[in-house]
């Protein structure tokens, strides 16, 4: 059993690093790279984009190789997402257009019977699992703007979900992380600070989804605790998103531009390191996902008491943010 766990494991982190190398140099032959403009680029040469490429076929090779648990159907949709981040890497779509193929690429969930609460009522279970998808991608692409921060949370997230999942989903959360956290730690190995390559949109677009598919393995059925608890594990993005596009709502800017008045621009300009922001994202996720497991075995009550004074103390926090960047 242990050998049958390990290498899966092994296996993905060694391909990741092998087809990481080979994706940066093949992308930087091709100039398909992020070039710095000392704005919402800082960085200081330009990286190839080809982070998110590596870790999705080290996916695809390991789920043909060691058949992990997702209807090939369902499987197909990530990589759509990959190829339209791709797309919007080359060259700018409309957030509209790209807002309505992503509406598009999901559809297959619901035919497939495999999103929230399928024993609700559909349309509060469509409208849920739209918002929570469709929210979730963007907002992990959002949250991947300085070296390191969204492979490593990431793999915090992931490997909270893997805890978090139960008994009846918990083999196939495993199964798919065996895979998935290592395919990531390949590529964060080249992304810490300096990075020599980025996820791109198609990469954070690739993990963003996986993230909350597996937040939608574990919440097939209703269970309220268990649904407030897994929100806790993407607790740091929906925290960030939220606060940055109120600011962009209130100031009439494009809430789908982008700004460096992030939670992790604060930090860094406030003097942190990118590692040292990096350590405090993380650390803060990590305190998410303890209140989260604290959360699922709780009862309904409590579980709310406990998510209101959270989103209290949130918010609390937040008007300082804006305050601070308005």
């Amino acid at each position: 059993m242990y050998f049958n766990n390990i290498l899966p494991i092994i296996s993905a982190l060694v391909l990741s690093l092998g087809l990481n190398y080979l994706f940066m140099y093949l992308f930087i032959k091709m100039n398909f790279v992020d070039n710095p403009d000392g704005i919402l680029k800082p960085h200081k040469v330009s990286v190839p984009l080809s982070g998110g490429i590596a870790i999705a076929l080290t996916f695809l090779i390991l789920e043909m190789v060691f058949k992990i648990p997702i209807n090939p159907f369902i499987l197909i949709i990530p990589y759509m997402f990959l190829l339209l981040g791709m797309r919007d890497d080359i060259n700018n779509l409309n957030p509209y257009i790209r807002l309505f193929l992503e509406f598009l690429f999901i559809i297959p969930l619901f035919l497939l019977k495999t999103h929230l609460w399928l024993d609700l009522p559909l349309f509060i279970s469509v409208i849920f699992s739209y918002i929570l998808i469709i929210g979730f991608i963007n907002s992990f692409n959002l949250m991947d703007g300085i070296d390191g921060l969204s492979g490593s949370l990431a793999i915090v997230a992931l490997l909270s979900l893997t805890f978090l999942a139960p008994s009846n989903v918990c083999g196939d959360v495993r199964i798919i992380n065996y895979a998935l956290i290592p395919a990531i730690l390949g590529f964060l190995y080249l992304n810490l600070y300096p990075a020599k390559t980025f996820l791109g949109d198609g990469g954070a677009y690739f993990i963003g989804f996986m993230i909350v598919y597996e937040i939608i393995l574990i919440n097939i059925s209703f269970n309220l605790p268990l649904f407030l608890a897994s929100l806790y594990m993407i607790g740091i993005f929906i925290f960030d998103t939220f606060f940055a596009m109120t600011r962009r709502f209130i100031l009439k800017k494009n809430i789908f531009g982008g700004d460096r008045t992030h939670l992790y621009d604060i930090l860094h300009s406030g003097g942190l390191s990118v590692p040292g922001t990096v350590m405090i994202m993380v650390v803060m996720q990590i305190l998410f996902s303890l209140i989260g497991f604290a959360v699922s075995r709780a009862s309904i009550p409590v579980s709310i008491i406990i998510s209101l004074s959270t989103i209290i103390i949130c918010s609390i926090m937040g008007l300082v943010y804006l305050k601070r960047n308005l």
